[in-house]
């Protein structure tokens, strides 16, 4: 159990050797519960993701949509792409679209997505910049990698308690 489009159906596969379990980029490929059969009369059962009821704040949501746990069609991958780019400025990883060959990119979404269109050859009838497929390439070359690594969350560690006593060997 878990999430989903977090490798459940992959695992499963991998562990029984084969490909009997259907798999894909995005999230909701496995719409119904199914045994697998291993080798020793071993079975487990592959199962859709799960997300815990209840409502998500926007960042958390936006988050869950550039990993693919949400359906980025449902998010808008345009507001998705305006997210990812907050992030890059947010890290002083805005270096990182130099992947397009893009010298200086825009740091509002119009202008990247222009630019990226423009890098990729996604120019509409007319000359005009293709953003929502400039979209789909900007977030799959972040899912693939290709920009590089981009933590979202932010981790504060815990305070230790103060009666916490350390004893080295």
């Amino acid at each position: 159990m878990g999430v989903p489009n977090v490798g459940k159906s992959s695992l499963i596969n991998a562990l029984a050797g084969k490909n009997r379990a259907k798999t894909g980029r995005t999230p909701g490929v496995t719409q119904h519960q199914q045994w697998i059969k291993l080798a020793n009369d071993i079975e487990l059962l592959d199962t859709p993701g799960i997300m815990v009821p209840g409502s998500l704040d926007k960042e958390r949501t936006l988050r869950l949509g550039l990993c693919h746990i949400i359906k980025q069609k449902l998010l808008g991958t345009t507001y998705l792409c305006e997210y990812l780019l907050y992030q890059l400025i947010k890290n002083d990883k805005l270096d990182k679209l130099s992947h397009y060959k893009i010298e200086n990119p825009k740091t509002d979404i119009t202008g990247l997505l222009a630019q990226v269109a423009e890098a990729r050859g996604c120019i509409k009838p007319g000359g005009e910049p293709d953003s929502e497929q400039a979209s789909l390439i900007l977030l799959k070359d972040y899912s693939d990698g290709k920009l590089g690594r981009l933590i979202l969350d932010e981790a504060e560690p815990a305070p230790l308690p103060e009666d916490l006593n350390i004893i080295w060997v």
